[in-house]
Order: structure tokens, then sequence, then C-alpha cells
């Protein structure tokens, strides 16, 4: 048996359902715009301080 209470695998499965859920709910969103709003800027990425762009 595995020395992880169930109360502790409980919630971590509970907390990796709701972002599954948050992320398909803002794709059906997102997909449900479509390409309404074409003069909308573009959100900022994420930058990975590892990954050097080359000029």
């Amino acid at each position: 048996m595995s020395s992880i209470p169930f109360s502790v695998v409980k919630a971590q499965l509970f907390r990796e359902a709701m972002k599954t859920y948050i992320r398909e709910q803002a794709a059906r969103s997102l997909a449900v715009l479509g390409g309404t709003t074409p003069e909308m800027p573009q959100p900022k990425r994420r930058f990975n301080r590892e990954y050097k762009q080359h000029d």
C-alpha cells in the first residue's frame, strides 16, 4: 500500500480534475469566439528563462 494518505490523493485528484475542467471551458469559450475579435491584442506569453532567442 502507498504511504500517502487517501485524503491527500483525493485532494490531488480533485485539483487535477478542476485544472482540466477549467482548461476545457477556456478552450470552449475561445472556440465560440472564433475570429470575432481580430482587433484584440495578442496575450503576453510566458517566458522561459532557459530559452534564448537567436537574433
